[in-house]
């Protein structure tokens, strides 16, 4: 298992001195960036890969909320000028997996009907996943907590519908924690977990008494088969201190 934690672009180095096998970075960033800015990412990020870091491999926030996804507000052309500047940059640094979260460009208006809000975010994914293929990079639909968004707020939710927009899903064990689901969730969708996330129960970094919660964990990943990669997706308050002790953990359980 290739462990990552996620990231901004200052935060290479200190990943990469850490000893994380990668880093994750939100896709909405990358695309805001102006051309200088995404050029010194980019030269950033091919400095820092050796043998022993990928650099990053993976995207998060593949929407910015100001993007409207669902209702009547919905926009397709700046969906598709938005993927048109993302996609390239993010084959550039060399992302093979993107996590399509975006809770609030994806929340469906109040009185809007669900079905269409159902259709239209199956038609954004499709669109989305065609404009990856020519790169290589595949798309994971995240399950998000309810107090998050109000649609695709199961695993087992997203599953049904990565399987209709022809995408993956996203496992994050902090959603499937709050929403209440587990194993038997997990083994009737295995072939499309695409991606993980993880984090202490509390969405703060990991801790020695977060040890049988990743081993379970890893029992319910290896029940499906799955050995990708798995980003640390926390709310750290001081970043290179909590990272450090978070992958202290993760290698106990993964190593």
């Amino acid at each position: 298992m290739k462990l990552g934690l996620c990231g901004g672009a200052e935060h290479i180095e200190v990943v990469k001195k850490l000893g994380f096998d990668y880093m994750e970075m939100a896709a909405s960033t990358i695309e805001a960036m102006n051309e200088q800015e995404f050029a010194a990412l980019a030269v950033a990020n091919q400095a820092a890969r050796c043998e022993s870091f990928e650099g990053i491999k993976t995207s998060n926030g593949m929407f910015p909320g100001t993007l409207v996804l669902v209702g009547p507000a919905r926009d397709e052309r700046a969906i598709e000028d938005y993927l048109d500047i993302l996609m390239p940059r993010l084959a550039q640094l060399g992302v093979e997996r993107l996590v399509f979260g975006s809770g609030g460009a994806r929340r469906v208006p109040e009185g809007f009907d669900r079905a269409e809000a159902w259709a239209q975010l199956v038609a954004t994914a499709r669109f989305a996943a065609k404009k990856a293929e020519p790169y290589g990079i595949r798309i994971g639909m995240e399950h998000l907590n309810g107090a998050e968004t109000n649609i695709l707020t199961s695993f087992a939710e997203t599953a049904v519908f990565a399987r209709e927009a022809d995408v993956g899903v996203t496992l994050d064990f902090y959603h499937l924690l709050r929403e209440c689901e587990g194993a038997d969730e997990l083994k009737q969708a295995a072939q499309v977990v695409w991606h993980c996330h993880t984090c202490g129960s509390d969405r703060a970094g990991l801790a020695d008494r977060d040890f049988f919660f990743l081993s379970a964990q890893k029992r319910a990943l290896e029940a499906i088969g799955y050995t990708g990669r798995i980003s640390l997706e926390a709310a750290l308050k001081e970043y290179e201190t909590d990272a450090a002790a978070s992958l202290a953990v993760l290698r106990k359980v993964w190593n």
